[in-house]
């Protein structure tokens, strides 16, 4: 009878055990809709916000497992967070985009963690999958206008991947995106007010990469996607 008692014990534990894992594997990984076309972060209008999960808060969301963004950062260089309506990231995450639909990428992240340059989402930290379902990712030329007419181009990617994190792009358009040696297309306050020259850029100086830039060179992968017109300058290797 205690030999009997034992198996059954046995068996239980190894079925709790069983029970565990298979509720971690599900725990492991989260599916992120962007539901808004819009490049934005935080639901502020005053902000440029709106409602929805856009691609950029659905990256944050992946990279730090919580329906949160960083907006912007204060004078003292702490990051300021905003709630965002994204379901919170969970182990490797996969983020769809809406079937077949356009995503104009205008502005640049705000991002301090990001060393390699100007780029129109957060730099990607975690294992994330994007499902773009033939979303087009289209680069929207900005230009910033001096006082005697001239204008000078913004250039930026759309994706960078740190060494720490790991990009799979599915069946995506990524249209006109360039970065720039030098400042990496990004001015100072100082020359924006005309007391330096333009070459005073801030971070991002890199210049590396062109639609994305992978820090390991091997972390990103595509597949089912097109590259159009996508190209940057610099001396370091494009993943693309």
């Amino acid at each position: 009878m205690d030999r009997y008692r034992y198996w059954d014990a046995t068996i239980i534990s190894l079925l709790l055990l069983l029970m565990a894992f298979l509720n971690t594997g599900e725990a492991v990984a989260a599916v992120i809709f962007v539901t808004t076309l819009e490049d934005k972060i935080g639901s502020n209008p005053m902000d440029d916000g709106g409602p929805g999960c856009s691609l950029q808060e659905a990256i944050f969301s992946a990279n730090l497992d919580a329906s949160s963004a960083i907006q912007r950062y204060d004078l003292n260089g702490n990051p300021v967070f905003v709630s965002t309506e994204c379901v919170p990231g969970s182990g490797d995450d996969t983020i769809v985009l809406p079937t077949e639909s356009v995503l104009l990428l205008k502005k640049v992240v705000d991002d301090a963690a990001n060393p390699f340059g100007p780029t129109a989402t957060p730099m990607i930290t975690s294992n994330v999958t994007i499902e773009a379902h033939g979303a087009t990712l289209q680069f929207v030329p900005r230009f910033i206008e001096f006082d005697n007419g001239f204008q000078q181009p913004i250039y930026f990617r759309a994706f960078a991947v740190a060494s720490s994190g790991q990009l799979t792009i599915r069946n995506a358009y990524i249209n006109g995106f360039v970065t720039h040696g030098g400042n990496g297309g990004f001015f100072s306050e100082d020359a924006l007010a005309g007391l330096a020259p333009s070459e005073d850029g801030g971070g991002g100086g890199l210049g590396a990469g062109g639609a994305v830039y992978d820090r390991r060179q091997r972390r990103c992968r595509q597949h089912g996607r097109r590259w159009r017109r996508s190209r940057r300058f610099g001396r370091l290797r494009s993943v693309l």
